[in-house]
């Protein structure tokens, strides 16, 4: 059996009360990583091992060139054909039944013109504890697309968006046993889904950061997050419009009998930055799922089954204008603005809520701490939306 392997990852999403950190590391000095080599045989930083076939690519702990922070992990081809793959033990018995991989990964434009033998592959595949093949994801240095293991064709297949090369793109698989079947995301956004490539096993084993050469060619990793999830999660992204704050505000996510309007559960979160969320419900069946922002209008998606293996991809765009938060961009809202106009998140007024439950803070529609032509204009602009029941 394989050990379990770490991908070079991250996303740098936060785990939510509902899941369990396996492993994180943004490779910072703070973390106990030095520049160097991670592993090269008889130097092992943090546990980080080394596995390859034609052996001379490197993989350093570098400074600059960080998704975030100051160090990233650099992998380099040396000018030598070679597969290599780093990881970190950690014990697959922990590991649960539903596993988030993410990481950040830059690849760099090949030397020369990228060509089928002049190319590099770099990315992540997911091992059972049996040591099979379950799924993974693959950027090509040819064609700058990146490939997942799609078990209906027995095959890889590109995904239809391309990654441009020389800047940090965000990369996750979710590994879910419970439904057989691998989820993958690209920058936040769901790719599609496929069933296992194969395994034995009934517990998730290993991830490897994959590295195939066949160049000059080079790629940063940062940002390795490996999450375990607990049953009967419901993962969305909201698009919240207009919006431009570097914290979100709270939403509710309502789950409904379709075609119904009355909550049969209410669930509050924050997405991260990135517009991501996640809660946790024991309701299963079909349900409208309804998001209400708190100056954001309601949006429902219809008939949406709910699952012990969760909820994956789902996705609100929400407009923007309800400083009331009634659902409706009127007369009120206006003059809630008007009253709050030229207020900054200075004011010790800007989050006093008055007798209908509104700040001055509610006017700042794109929440960059102060009232002014910008929201009205996002006002104005939405003036009579209604957002849905």
């Amino acid at each position: 059996m394989k050990p379990f392997l770490l991908i070079v990852a991250g996303l740098g999403l936060l785990g939510p009360a509902n899941s369990q950190t396996l492993y994180s590391s943004s490779f910072e000095a703070t973390q106990g990583f030095v520049s160097g080599p991670l592993n090269n045989g008889s130097v092992a930083q943090n546990g980080w091992q080394v596995v390859g076939a034609g052996g001379a690519s490197t993989g350093s702990i570098v400074s600059g060139n960080a998704s975030n922070g100051t160090q990233a992990v650099l992998v380099d081809s040396n000018s030598v054909l070679s597969d290599s793959y780093w990881y970190k033990n950690l014990n697959s018995a922990s590991a649960g039944k539903i596993v988030h991989l993410t990481w950040d990964q830059k690849v760099m434009a090949p030397s020369g013109a990228p060509s089928l033998t002049n190319s590099s592959q770099f990315g992540v595949l997911a091992f059972d504890s049996a040591g099979e093949m379950l799924t993974g994801m693959l950027y090509d240095n040819f064609d700058a697309l990146t490939y997942y293991w799609n078990f209906a064709g027995q095959q890889w297949s590109p995904f239809a968006s391309s990654v441009p090369r020389s800047q940090y793109a965000g990369f996750g698989i979710y590994v879910n046993y419970v439904s057989g079947k691998a989820t993958f995301e690209i920058n936040g956004v769901k790719q599609p889904e496929t069933s296992f490539r194969e395994g034995t096993s009934t517990t998730f084993g290993d991830a490897d950061i994959h590295v195939r050469f066949a160049a000059t060619d080079s790629a940063y990793f940062d940002n390795l997050t490996v999450e375990k999830y607990s049953p009967g999660i419901i993962r969305g992204h909201v698009n919240l419009l207009e919006y431009t704050g570097l914290v979100n505000r709270p939403c509710v996510l309502e789950l409904r009998n379709p075609g119904g309007t009355t909550p049969i559960a209410s669930l509050g979160f924050t997405p991260d930055s990135a517009g991501n969320f996640e809660v946790a419900t024991t309701l299963r069946g079909t349900y409208d799922l309804a998001v209400k922002g708190k100056t954001h209008l309601r949006k429902v998606n219809q008939s949406v089954v709910v699952t012990d293996e969760g909820v994956f991809g789902q996705i609100w765009t929400l407009g923007n204008g309800d400083v009331n938060n009634d659902n409706v961009v009127d007369l009120t809202d206006y003059t809630y603005l008007v009253v709050n106009f030229n207020k900054l998140n200075t004011d010790p007024s800007w989050t006093v809520v008055d007798g209908a439950n509104v700040a001055p803070i509610d006017s700042d529609l794109n929440g960059d701490g102060v009232v002014d032509l910008s929201d009205y204009t996002t006002l104005v602009t939405a003036f009579n939306a209604v957002g849905q029941p």
